[in-house]
Parts: C-alpha cells; structure tokens; sequence
C-alpha cells in the first residue's frame, strides 16, 4: 500500500504541476497577443501621437507572466498524463498489475506493457481488453517470491484472448539470443493443454507485438512493403532446435550467408560512413 501511494501521489503532483504549466502557456499566449493588439494600436495612431512627456499609463498594467519552476521527474510524468511517454511496468504478479491498471484509469493514462508479467495469465482478459501487452519469460519461475506463481503456460494463455498481445523475452545473455527457440517451449506447453498455437501466431511474439508495444508497429515487426526490417532465413522451421540461421540480411545487405562465411568477424558500427567497407 505505501508503494501505491507513492505512485499516486507522485502522479497528483505531476497533474498540479501540469495544470501550472497549462496555465502559465493559457497566460503568456494572452499577454502576447495584447502585446501584439496594443503594437497595431500604436501603429495605426502614429500621427496622433501624445507629447514626448505623456505617459500611457496601462502600458505598464500589464507584466509577462512567469513561468512554473521545472521539476524533470514532474515534467516525465506530466508527459505520461499526455500520453507522449510509452509506459512499462516491471510486474510479476497480478494483483500488482491490476492495482496498476487501476492507476492508470485514476490518472487517465494508458499502460503499454508488463514485463516479466509471470502471473498475467491470471488477468488476461482484461489485459487483452485493454490493450495491454505482458513480456514474459517462457518457463523461469520461483526464484523470488514474487515469481513463485508462475506457471509455463502463461504466455500462451495470454496469446488466447482476441486482441492480445503476448511478447516472448528473456534476461539471459542466452536466451535472449534464442527467442525463436523459447517461443517453441512456450507453443509445446500450449498443447499439452490443449492450445494450438499455429507458427504463423507464435512468430508475432517475437516481431509484431513487440514493435506494438513501442508504438512501432506502423515501422517494424512485419515483412511488409515500405516499413524496415532485417530479414533472417532459416534451413529449417525457426522454431525447431535443429535450425540453423542461413543467411541475414541487415538494413537490406546480405550480412551473414551459411554458404560463405566471413573468413574475420563484421561490424555495421561504422555501417554507411566513409571507408566502413575498408574495415572488419
């Protein structure tokens, strides 16, 4: 509950500090415009202009407006509130994630992902009807309290619901290297309960529902005419432990062929600089 309160709290203060702003932009637009009113005025009557010693006495009524003292940890969260930052949550369990959901409805602001998410399968209908995407792991569960609910089915019960956006990750400096290969456990613990998850669906968990999940999903994430994608072919069905990266290709250049390897390691660091194909 303490850790609930500091986010609502913390929330509260990015509102006022919104509503400052707003007020102080609401301020120094309408003191701008008078200040552009009274120049036209004073153009328009330039012949009859008072004595060098008169004074206008309302030119000195009306002051700029100044703004609000800037607080960046308020400025980030008033950007959430106007939904220009993406929010993810690190959650495991689903009570959390759900108290979560519940903030975001106080404050009016949408949640992009969950990440770990090792209990979403308990809420994902709601996540679903949200719109809402959960980053899980395959399997790993029970390290830690709040992972010890965890169960190997999760992402495909989180696949089912229509509209759901389930995404397959890993902490592991391995596993992360291996998506195609953790997808595959997770479709194998699908049918042993009975969930078929055709290839063609498990494969957006690993393309399309993350670049969804960045609001990259007009840009990525599908082979598809005029957004960008770095293409791998397989020698085999990619979610086999038999298969075998055959040819890459990165920003449209064949960058690894099975049939040709690279006698020296390659690097696109320097990838479209002068003298970039001159190096390793």
């Amino acid at each position: 509950m303490g850790n609930v309160a500091g986010y609502r709290q913390a929330f509260a203060d990015a509102q006022d500090y919104q509503r400052q702003w707003d007020a102080y932009r609401r301020d120094l637009a309408e003191y701008q415009n008078k200040t552009a009113q009274k120049a036209t005025a004073g153009d328009a009557k330039s012949k009859d202009a008072k004595p060098k010693d008169a004074k206008d006495k309302s030119a000195a009524s009306d002051k700029e407006p100044s703004p609000p003292k800037r607080d960046l940890k308020l400025e980030t969260l008033a950007e959430v509130l106007e939904g220009h930052i993406r929010v993810h949550i690190h959650c495991y369990r689903s009570d959390e994630m759900a108290t979560m959901l519940d903030i975001a409805d106080e404050f009016g602001f949408q949640i992009s992902a969950f990440h770990h998410a090792v209990e979403a399968y308990k809420i994902a209908d709601r996540l679903a009807e949200r719109g809402v995407c959960a980053a899980m792991w395959a399997d790993w569960w029970g390290f830690k309290m709040e992972a010890f609910d965890g169960i190997q089915e999760n992402l495909p019960m989180v696949d089912y619901p229509a509209n759901s956006c389930a995404i397959v990750h890993s902490d592991s400096e391995n596993g992360i290297q291996r998506l195609n290969q953790e997808a595959a456990k997770s479709m194998t613990h699908a049918a042993r309960i009975g969930l078929l998850v055709a290839p063609e669906r498990a494969i957006r968990w690993l393309t399309f529902n993350p670049a969804k999940s960045l609001g990259l999903a007009d840009r990525i994430g599908t082979l598809e005419p005029g957004k960008a994608a770095d293409v791998v072919i397989w020698t085999a069905n990619p979610f086999s432990v038999y298969a075998l990266a055959d040819q890459v290709f990165i920003d449209g250049s064949l960058r690894f062929d099975r049939a040709h390897p690279p006698t020296k390691p390659r690097s696109d660091f320097l990838l479209g600089q002068a003298g970039a194909e001159a190096r390793p």
